[in-house]
């Protein structure tokens, strides 16, 4: 087990409901749950294998605390005799156990079941994301795989219901039509093929089957690639030399300097800082970065 601190000394009720919230998940008796699965295995066996060495603080997870008492507060009242709320499947493939928990199983009087999984995040992501992040594209494809699997009938449709923790309504009535125009979003998720769906999973099943194997006779576990690191590329802030602030942030350099000379008189003294990019994922997510060798030793080389 973890060990959890409290470091700006919370009120004792908010310890309460922040440590609970930890020990809720369980992915029952397997070897993976679709929402492991489609994670890079580096991390996945980094933080199981340090568990006991694994320190992070009650704050860290008010997020996903609030995500838990969505859950649980839809998994009660969201029930009915056209939905099925929270149900966890099993099933074996390639010698493993896979489960997952459906949020909401929601069949329609044709007979058509929606796969329906709740996530509370930002406005952003939202915008930047109209037809899902990828992580949720194969979050929710593993579900439909399982399903299939279990129920022996495939899935019609596929979506994600989002609370957005940040939405403003002023914000919606003045900011365009990008905006969200309601702080709950059903995102519907593009179907792929049967085959492809099958595919993708046997072949996620093989990467962890594999890196499991590396781990076991101490062979190196395999990297994980940049998307996988939420590895944005570099930008250029154009930006006055004394302040920290940006003026505008642009993709390239060339783009800077273009930018700077349409301002005219007004550009002159500005100066173009290079942001280089860092693995989002690795610095503040990561439960297994303090043991990765990937990215401990980019670490040292910055520091060097």
């Amino acid at each position: 087990m973890k060990t959890i601190t409290n470091k700006l000394n919370l009120h004792p009720l908010a310890q309460r409901f922040l440590q609970a919230s930890q020990k809720l998940y369980s992915r029952g008796q397997s070897n993976r749950s679709i929402t492991q699965l489609i994670q890079p295995p580096q991390p996945v066996i980094l933080a199981r294998d340090h568990s006991a060495e694994i320190e992070t603080d009650l704050i860290d997870g008010i997020w996903s605390t609030l995500g838990t008492a969505v859950h649980e507060f839809l998994e009660t009242h969201a029930a009915g005799d056209d939905v099925v709320t929270e149900e966890r499947l099993f099933t074996d493939e390639l010698g493993w156990t896979i489960s997952g928990a459906i949020d909401a199983q929601f069949t329609d009087e044709q007979g058509r079941v929606a796969l329906i999984d709740y996530k509370v995040t930002s406005v952003w992501t939202v915008i930047y994301n109209s037809s899902g992040k990828s992580e949720w594209i194969n979050q929710m494809h593993g579900y439909r795989w399982l399903y299939n699997r279990c129920k022996g009938v495939d899935v019609d449709k596929l979506s994600i219901l989002a609370i957005l923790r940040d939405w403003k309504k002023r914000d919606a009535q003045t900011r365009g039509s990008d905006y969200p125009d309601s702080p709950i979003q059903l995102i519907d998720i593009p179907l792929w093929t049967l085959d492809d769906m099958n595919k993708y999973v046997k072949t996620r099943i093989l990467t962890h089957q594999e890196a499991e194997y590396a781990n076991l006779v101490g062979e190196p576990l395999p990297e994980c690639n940049d998307a996988e690191r939420w590895l944005r590329s570099a930008k250029y802030a154009v930006k006055k030399p004394a302040n920290k602030r940006a003026m505008r942030v642009l993709d390239s350099e060339e783009d800077a300097e273009e930018y700077i000379k349409g301002l005219g008189v007004k550009g002159k003294g500005l100066v173009v800082e290079k942001r280089e990019s860092e693995p989002t994922r690795c610095r503040d997510y990561c439960e297994g970065s303090n043991w990765c060798v990937q990215y401990q030793s980019e670490l040292e080389a910055q520091d060097g």
